[in-house]
């Protein structure tokens, strides 16, 4: 390859790669993502996702920054808890990791402002 193509070729992976759109979520095709009333399932996911493994409970590892609780008591991290599970750094590496479905759910859960 000749060295003269290589800044176009990096400018047109950067021009792809930024205008790449996967397909868009339908969040109104998916259930549950409210935090505990009206069928919502966001409450449920935290607490077997999130609140497990000694994590974010009581006393476990992940409590200095918040432990699950009622709906007003942890709003404040939803924010915080959306862009962790959406980097991939949670769930910690060694704990059981987010389906699609669920995943998809936070996504939903996000976009909607977070409902209860």
């Amino acid at each position: 390859m000749n060295i003269k193509y290589f800044p176009a070729l990096i400018f047109l992976s950067f021009v792809f790669a930024c205008s790449y759109n996967s397909s868009e979520l339908d969040c109104t095709a998916v259930s549950g993502a409210r935090f505990s009333s009206s069928g919502g399932q966001m409450q449920a996911l935290i607490q077997n996702k999130c609140s497990g493994n000694d994590c974010h409970s009581t006393g476990g590892q992940g409590s200095v920054h918040w432990t699950l609780g009622p709906y007003n008591d942890i709003k404040q991290h939803f924010d915080h808890m959306y862009e962790a599970v959406k980097s991939g750094s949670m769930p910690k590496a060694g704990s059981a990791p987010l389906t699609a479905e669920e995943l998809d759910r936070f996504e939903c859960w996000h976009q909607s402002g977070y409902p209860e």
